[in-house]
């Protein structure tokens, strides 16, 4: 019975690659974030840039939670969690800082688009 409960079980793998789609979920979603803030402030400038800026801290985050369940699975515990993610945020940031800023560009896209030619397809059409 212990064995099932291991960190290097079949279980805990099974579990981390379940977190690993759900945390890459949460960052698809995030993306989402300038039409939450155009819904609630109006369909503004601010509005919007207040979407596209609060999705930025969510890239490094991804990659710290993955760098931490990463490290979680080959090496188990390895203490002190705050300072591994937070570690890991600012790695993350620093080396990948253009994906995350292009990510929440394009989400501003999407949404100045949204907000010009109205929902349906054509304002997705018109970024591609």
């Amino acid at each position: 019975m212990t064995s099932w409960l291991a960190y290097d079980s079949r279980l805990s793998r099974t579990l981390l690659a379940v977190f690993w789609w759900f945390a890459t979920s949460v960052q698809l979603l995030v993306t989402a974030l300038p039409f939450a803030f155009a819904g609630q402030l109006g369909l503004t400038h601010l509005g919007l840039w207040a979407g596209a800026v609060a999705a930025l801290p969510a890239g490094p985050g991804l990659y710290a939670a993955l760098k931490c369940m990463r490290d979680f699975a080959a090496h188990g515990y390895p203490g002190a969690p705050f300072r591994t993610f937070w570690t890991a945020w600012a790695r993350g940031w620093n080396r990948l800082w253009r994906i995350w800023t292009g990510a929440a560009v394009l989400g501003l896209l999407l949404a100045y688009n949204a907000v010009l030619y109205g929902s349906g397809d054509a304002a997705f059409a018109a970024i591609c």
